[in-house]
């Protein structure tokens, strides 16, 4: 809430209970790594453009910070993130498909293999049948 507050940000969504979903969506829903929640929600609500905790959940670069993060995004995957930011308000459903595709599998819910995921699933979806 402090982060918030500093932001001149609202709280209301930042309550106990708020934030205690938001932690259980991120850790047991999308196998976000507990040990890094706290790193990653403290940079979400840093985010002038966060409304609700519960963002944290999802992939984004709270989940890519040095603390947390496997390797530095390279130019490739900079290059598909932009293909996803390009398809309007697609990207969402996308991602949750290439999220729930990659937990079938049984294969890590990361940025990368979320957005590369993502743009497989977009390119086989343009191809001619």
């Amino acid at each position: 809430m402090a982060a918030r507050s500093a932001l001149g940000q609202p709280t209301g969504r930042w309550t106990p209970q708020c934030l205690s979903l938001a932690i259980r969506m991120a850790v047991v829903n999308r196998g976000w790594p507990a040990e890094h929640v706290q790193t990653a929600l403290l940079d979400v609500a840093a985010d002038r453009r966060t409304r609700s905790p519960v963002r944290v959940a999802e992939a984004g670069p709270w989940w890519d910070t040095p603390a947390n993060a496997e390797a530095v995004p390279d130019e490739d995957l900079r290059a598909l993130e932009e293909r996803l930011a390009e398809l309007d308000g697609h990207r969402p459903a996308l991602q949750a498909r290439a999220r729930a595709e990659l937990a079938d599998e049984g294969l890590p819910l990361t940025r990368d293999t979320v957005t590369r995921r993502a743009v497989q699933i977009l390119d086989c979806a343009s191809e001619p049948a």
